[in-house]
């Protein structure tokens, strides 16, 4: 039986973490997620300084490096335009940290939850209005991101079917828009509510596939 080589595995860290580790992260120029700024509080503060701290840490590394975007309070599906402005708004401040940090990916949550799962065929037109939401809310963004070769991934939440994901980021037809796997995300689903196990959403997302939390 052929060894096939393991993966070298990244890590998703806040800047304290990065400090802690660097040694065993510049050891193998391993991929990272920075995860400071998705807070409100830091992305309407000053955050150049954070920035400017994790650019040092940062120092002499060569893997690629990506950040979780904001999603605290907020879906990107939301039904009320003024929401909608406040959401997009977060997105682009992430991305302009992005720029700053020179990442090329940022991790955004699925809208899809439970209730979609059980309720959304029971409305006509249901589907297509969400993804028309998600898209009047990310249109700036995906432009942007486009803009700075930055990667947005879309990354399963309580997300049952993950079709709906995939299909989702596809309508976009960019390249900036692409797909998120969080296996833990994916067992809930898979044990508390019928969801396929991690494998299937590995299978189903393809080449679209481009971030992982393991």
């Amino acid at each position: 039986m052929t060894d096939h080589p393991r993966p070298v595995l990244g890590a998703a860290l806040m800047l304290e973490g990065l400090q802690q580790h660097r040694g065993w992260i510049l050891e193998k120029q391993r991929d990272l997620e920075i995860q400071d700024f998705f807070k409100a509080e830091v992305l309407d503060g000053d955050w150049q300084p954070l920035a400017g701290q994790v650019r040092r840490a940062l120092d002499g590394h060569s893997g690629r490096i990506g950040i979780h975007g904001p999603f605290w309070g907020f879906k990107i599906d939301t039904h009320d335009p003024a929401v909608r402005a406040v959401v997009t708004r977060r997105l682009l401040q992430g991305l302009e940290v992005c720029e700053a940090l020179r990442a090329t990916q940022m991790v955004v949550h699925s809208p899809f939850t439970t209730w979609d799962q059980n309720n959304l065929d029971a409305f006509p037109h249901a589907r297509e209005q969400l993804q028309e939401r998600v898209h009047q809310t990310l249109g700036p963004v995906v432009k942007r991101a486009e803009a700075i070769g930055c990667e947005l991934v879309i990354e399963n939440i309580e997300d049952k079917e993950p079709r709906d994901r995939i299909g989702l980021a596809a309508s976009f037809d960019s390249a900036a828009v692409q797909v998120s796997l969080d296996t833990g995300h994916a067992h809930y689903a898979h044990v508390s509510t019928g969801a396929p196990p991690v494998d299937f959403h590995i299978h189903l997302a393809g080449d679209a596939l481009r971030h992982v939390h393991l």
